[in-house]
């Protein structure tokens, strides 16, 4: 017997999940109403789930089985959020997403899109509030399979047709049935907008929209190819794979800041960890990588003036939320060949000057410090600037 919670953690095609204790476990269990469903529909997601073994798929427990006039499926519990709120709930959102998460965030996607393709399954209804985002590690998990189908080598389809119009192919728009081929469209706008955090158009999405609005990201090739509008020329996941990892690879070592998630940027209920993400910063004396602050990135950027990214926070309240000067890409701290970062510390001010030098360039002070009350965040604030060095 499952011991529920009341609070409902998600909603599928034909039920609700709840939070449970089952045989020991923590569970994601979904409750579907009898009533609801086909006896056939509910065979054919066993079968789904018995065919699926992969940690970027949420994986079936155990056994469902009816009682109450309830089918009961015990999966995998995923602490964290969907991918929906992650994006476009920020206020929300406990997730903040560094460069390094989105990598993370779209290789997982992938190989498990990749893997759900090789055992001839459709998902149907790919979008993001059907991938979950786990705490910590960023590992991407895909949900709710509902309404997948299983397919032949001769097109057969055991599922309706089915899904999300906002993450629909235009072929589906046309009659055409969804496939492996309209999954792949849906992954390639999902990827888009993760990598803008701004929701694009389903009309305007293509393969020239998309390879323009990604203009200058190592992506724009490989995520062009996937939302093609004829389905005949869209790429599969198993071809696609190797280049949407060196375009994160890549994608990590760009020395700019993702714009998307600067304008975007606050610290909410996050103070302790933002002091805490700077300490460790000093301790390492040498900066070579853009310091990651509760999961949203310091704008190291070069300025020409003065100027303050992080002030005048909610004083000693949460959520601190960062208030964004408008700025420009430029080179940033990574791109000199030598940092250091210096800490000043008074009985209520923790200070951090980060230096970065170069012989053919212009020096550069970034400066930004905490301020605490009691233990309590006060203030926050950023600032930059430049000057030449004296001959």
């Amino acid at each position: 017997m499952a011991t529920y919670s009341r609070r409902t953690i998600g909603q599928g095609c034909y039920g609700k999940v709840y939070k449970t204790q089952y045989k020991g476990e923590v569970t994601a269990m979904k409750k579907i109403p009898e009533s609801k469903i086909k006896q056939k529909n509910i065979d054919r997601e066993i079968q789904i789930y018995q065919k699926l073994n992969h940690p970027n798929i949420v994986k079936m427990l155990f056994d469902p089985w009816k009682e109450d006039g309830n089918w009961h499926f015990p999966l995998e519990f995923i602490d964290g959020e969907d991918l929906e709120k992650v994006l476009f709930k920020q206020r929300e959102s406990k997730i903040m997403l560094s460069r390094s998460a989105k990598v993370t965030i779209i290789n997982g996607m992938c190989q498990g899109l990749s893997f759900l393709h090789e055992k001839n399954i459709v998902h149907q209804d790919l979008k993001p509030d059907n991938i979950m985002i786990e705490y910590v590690t960023f590992r991407p998990v895909l949900v709710d399979f509902g309404v997948a189908k299983i397919t032949s080598s001769t097109g057969f389809s055991t599922a309706t047709n089915i899904g999300n119009e906002a993450y629909a192919a235009p072929e589906v728009f046309q009659g055409s049935d969804r496939n492996k081929s309209t999954d792949i469209w849906a992954m390639g706008k999902i990827i888009t907008e993760l990598l803008l955090g701004s929701i694009v158009e389903t009309e305007k999405c293509g393969c020239r929209y998309v390879e323009k609005i990604l203009k200058g990201m190592p992506y724009a090739k490989s995520v062009s190819q996937m939302v093609y509008t004829d389905p005949c020329q869209r790429v599969e996941m198993r071809q696609i794979l190797g280049d949407i990892e060196m375009a994160g690879e890549a994608f990590k070592r760009e020395g700019y800041i993702d714009d998307a998630l600067i304008s975007n940027t606050m610290f909410q209920g996050r103070t302790t960890e933002v002091t805490k993400k700077l300490h460790d910063l000093v301790e390492k004396r040498s900066v070579y990588e853009i310091p990651d602050v509760g999961g949203a990135m310091l704008p190291f950027h070069q300025a020409s003036s003065d100027r303050a990214y992080f002030r005048g926070m909610s004083l000693g309240r949460d959520p601190l939320m960062g208030v964004m000067d408008s700025f420009r890409r430029d080179m940033t701290l990574v791109n000199f060949p030598q940092t250091e970062v210096i800490k000043h510390e008074t009985q209520k001010l923790v200070h951090y000057t980060a230096r970065g030098t170069s012989d053919n360039m212009s020096a550069v002070i970034r400066e930004g410090h905490i301020e605490k009350v009691q233990g309590r965040v006060m203030d926050c604030k950023y600032s930059e600037r430049t000057f030449n060095p004296q001959p």
